[in-house]
C-alpha cells in the first residue's frame, strides 16, 4: 500500500514539475527555436528523473521480493525441521508401544501355555488314577 501511495505521489509531483517547467518556458521573453530547445531539453530532463525514479522504485521492489523469498523459505525450512522432528519422535513412541504390547502378549501366551500345560498334566493324572 505504502509503494502505491509513493507512486501516487512521485507521478504527481512529476506531472506538477512537467506542465510547471513547460508553462515557464512557453511565456519566456526568448525566441521560438530557443524555447523549443529548452522545453526540449526539459523534456529529456523529466524523462531522465522519471527514469531514475522508475529505476529506483523496480530495484525496492526486486529487493522486497528477495526478502520475501527469503522469509518463505526460512519459514518452509523450519516447518518441514519440525515435521521431520515430530514424525521421527512419533515413529519411536509407535515403535515402542508396540514392542511393549507385543512382550505383554508373549507373556500372556506363555501364562495360557503354561495353564494349559498344568491342566492337561491334570487330567492325565486325574484320568491316570482310575
Amino acid at each position: 500500500m505504502q509503494n502505491s501511495n509513493f507512486r501516487s505521489s512521485l507521478g504527481s509531483v512529476l506531472l506538477g514539475i512537467g506542465i510547471g517547467s513547460v508553462i515557464g518556458v512557453l511565456f519566456a521573453p526568448d525566441k521560438g527555436s530557443k524555447t523549443r530547445q529548452k522545453i526540449s531539453s526539459k523534456g529529456e530532463d523529466l524523462i531522465n528523473g522519471a527514469s531514475d525514479s522508475f529505476n529506483k522504485v523496480t530495484e525496492g521492489a526486486r529487493s522486497t521480493v528477495r526478502k520475501v523469498t527469503e522469509g518463505a523459505k526460512s519459514i518452509y525450512n523450519e516447518v518441514a525441521d519440525s515435521a521431520k522432528s515430530a514424525y521421527n519422535e512419533a515413529s519411536k513412541d509407535a515403535k515402542s508401544a508396540y514392542n511393549t504390547a507385543s512382550d505383554e502378549v508373549k507373556k500372556d501366551a506363555n501364562i495360557v501355555k503354561d495353564k494349559a500345560a498344568q491342566a492337561t498334566e491334570l487330567s492325565h493324572n486325574n484320568y491316570g488314577k482310575h
